[in-house]
C-alpha cells in the first residue's frame, strides 16, 4: 500500500540558508489532527529545487548543514513544537521535516556537517557553508542500499550499507554500473575519485 512517510530533523538555532522557494502562513495552525500533528504549528512549505536539498542553521557558535536526497515530489516543511497547548507545557523546538507522500516504502538518505564557528565578539564567521554538493541514493534493494555523496570539489565517495546482514564477518559482492565493489562488514566506505 501506499503510506505518508515524514522526516523530522530537531534543531536548535536559527535558520541561515536554504536551496529550495518556500511560503509561510500569515496565521499558525497545527499540522494534523491526531497522532502527534496536533501539537506542532505549521510555519513554513516548500518544495526541493533539485534532487539535494540543503538547509543550514546556526546554533552555539557552529554551523550546520543538512543535505538530503529528495525528488520533485517531496514536500518540504518547518514546523514548531507548541500547537494546542494551551498551558504551555512543550518546548517550542523547531523542526525541519521532509515528506514523501504516495510510496508504498522509501527510503530517506541525510547528511548533517558541523562546520565552521561565528565569534559574536569580531563579529566573524568562519567556513559558514556545508561541503556537500549532492547526495544521491544510487541503488536499493532488500539487501543493500548505496549512498553516492560529492562534495562542492567533484570528489565522489559512496556509502554502501547492508540491509539484511550486520555481521562484522559478512562477506559482501555488489555491482553497480560497471563496477562491483566487495567488502567485509554491516557497510562499506569507498572513495570513487572526481
Amino acid at each position: 500500500e501506499a503510506y505518508q512517510y515524514d522526516l523530522p530533523f530537531y534543531f536548535m538555532g536559527q535558520v541561515l540558508q536554504v536551496n529550495f522557494e518556500y511560503d509561510t502562513p500569515s496565521v499558525l495552525a497545527a499540522l494534523g489532527e491526531s497522532s502527534g500533528y496536533q501539537h506542532l504549528y505549521l510555519e513554513g512549505r516548500g518544495r526541493p529545487s533539485s534532487g539535494s536539498t540543503r538547509f543550514s542553521w546556526m546554533g552555539n557558535g557552529r554551523f550546520y548543514t543538512l543535505t538530503s536526497a529528495t525528488s520533485a515530489s517531496d514536500e518540504l516543511l518547518f514546523t514548531r513544537i507548541g500547537a494546542d497547548d494551551p498551558e504551555f507545557n512543550l518546548r517550542r523546538d523547531a523542526a525541519f521535516m521532509i515528506r514523501r507522500d504516495g510510496v508504498a516504502d522509501t527510503v530517506f538518505a541525510s547528511v548533517i556537517e558541523a562546520h565552521g564557528a561565528y565569534s559574536p565578539v569580531s563579529e566573524i564567521a568562519v567556513d559558514s557553508k556545508g561541503s556537500i554538493e549532492e547526495l544521491k541514493v544510487v541503488h536499493d534493494d532488500k539487501d543493500y542500499t548505496a549512498v553516492s555523496i560529492e562534495d562542492r570539489e567533484g570528489h565522489r565517495s559512496l556509502f554502501i550499507l547492508s540491509n539484511t546482514d550486520a555481521s562484522a564477518a559478512a562477506s559482501h559482492d555488489l555491482q553497480i554500473g560497471d563496477k562491483t565493489y566487495r567488502w567485509e562488514g554491516p557497510y562499506h566506505y569507498v572513495d570513487v575519485g572526481d
